[in-house]
């Protein structure tokens, strides 16, 4: 609905009310004898085939206007919702005052729209679609909705960043309420670091959620975190990369101190491939990867790779891996890397500033518990086949017909480092 030239000629707009006030007038002068019912059909059949001819001339540019609005009769509603309450309610913040007198310009204009959208799509109500064809319903709103585009049309994407912004910020006021002892940040004016005390998730409810504290900076300019499955890696990633958002947003966040200094976040957690692309998911998360190399050139950036390049084999990957986190550290970024595969752990100590740490499990074989802590160190062991003892994987791979075929099938054991477990 930006704004832009007017589609409808302005001789369209001044035409079509003449057209359809003579196809009204004529039945009127009838009815008072004015005219014969002769002139009455010929008139009326010249003026139908003049408005065919004049409907027929704007076709495509009505379509085009119908087809604009669809998804703006959905929106549009909750929009002036937000508007009728903003009108309502009175602030006293500088930046929402400013911000509800942005929105109380576009309050009636928007009414407008949304009367003049509902009116256009009248036509399509079958009670009402013959007489339309007589009244040129629908190309006469057409050509009054791209008026009020061409006059408001770069106002309304105004106002619509204004609703952006205020839900936002509304959002934020939400989440600070629901969770009063989520303190806010502390900027560093120095960095890039960041130094995380009781670091949750913010999504977790605050009796499950598990703490844990962390550091970045120049002596530890990134983290390999090794663990077994199910542990929490993936969950203490993307915790770091909401509290840092939450941060910068303005927000509290889910720490008992949160610490940190101006920093973009670029993230490899959730890469998809794409068959249509042609895009394997290792050269959709490399190119991913590259993409922050370039913005480390550019910018203080944390960085969080998720299960890193788990789409190729385990020497590729400890030497590809080493690759990006020296291109990265060379730039100054930080970062944290999750990973099953231990040969990665040999990165922190390879000359560069890193730290191992991990999580774990305990338990028996078949039997798991998780304690969610962050431990110093390389983790040194894993829990693959206690996961699948559990599912009952092993006892599946050796059916009873196979076992009374070859007696000396028997299921695996497990192995004497997992038995002890």
């Amino acid at each position: 609905m930006a704004s832009s030239p007017l589609a409808f000629p302005s001789w369209g707009a001044s035409l079509a009310p003449f057209l359809v006030l003579a196809v009204v007038v004529l039945p009127i002068l009838y009815g008072f004898g004015v005219i014969g019912l002769q002139i009455l059909w010929l008139g009326v059949m010249v003026l139908v085939m003049v408005e065919m001819a004049f409907a027929g001339i704007f076709l495509k540019r009505v379509r085009s206007v119908s087809e604009s609005t669809g998804q703006l009769s959905i929106e549009l509603p909750i929009v002036s919702e937000i508007l009728r309450i903003v009108e309502r309610e009175r602030f006293s913040s500088a930046k929402l005052i400013a911000l509800a007198n942005r929105l109380r310009e576009g309050s009636s204009p928007m009414r407008s729209l949304r009367l003049l959208i509902h009116l256009h799509k009248e036509r399509d109500n079958p009670y009402f679609t013959l007489l339309s064809y007589f009244l040129l319903w629908g190309t006469q709103f057409a050509m009054a909705i791209d008026r009020w585009r061409h006059r408001y049309g770069t106002q309304m994407v105004e106002w619509l960043a204004a609703v952006g912004e205020l839900e936002a910020l509304t959002s934020l006021s939400a989440y600070a309420y629901e969770h009063p002892l989520d303190p806010f940040p502390e900027v560093l004016a120095e960095g890039p670091a960041m130094d995380a005390e009781g670091l949750g998730h913010p999504l977790l409810n605050e009796s499950r959620c598990v703490r844990n504290d962390f550091q970045l900076g120049k002596d530890i300019q990134f983290l390999i975190v090794s663990g077994s499955n199910m542990s929490g890696k993936s969950t203490f990633l993307r915790a770091i990369g909401l509290n840092t958002v939450l941060a910068w947003m303005g927000a509290p966040v889910r720490c008992a101190r949160f610490r940190l200094s101006a920093l973009e976040v670029g993230a490899a957690v959730r890469v998809q491939d794409s068959v249509v692309d042609g895009r394997s998911h290792f050269l959709a998360e490399m190119q991913r990867l590259r993409r922050m190399i370039d913005v480390a050139s550019e910018t203080p950036l944390l960085y969080l790779a998720d299960e890193i390049m788990s789409g190729t084999n385990s020497k590729d990957r400890r030497i590809a891996t080493e690759w990006v986190v020296r291109a990265l550290a060379s730039r100054g970024a930080v970062g944290v890397i999750t990973t099953h595969d231990l040969a990665l752990t040999e990165i922190a100590s390879n000359g560069l500033a890193g730290r191992n740490v991990h999580f774990e499990d305990t338990g028996e074989f078949g039997n798991l518990t998780f304690d969610y802590k962050l431990r110093h160190g390389v983790l040194t062991h894993s829990n693959a086949l206690n996961i699948a003892h559990m599912l009952g994987i092993d006892a599946a791979a050796f059916s009873e017909s196979v076992q009374k075929n070859d007696p000396s099938d028997r299921p695996i054991s497990p192995p004497e480092s997992d038995k002890s477990r």
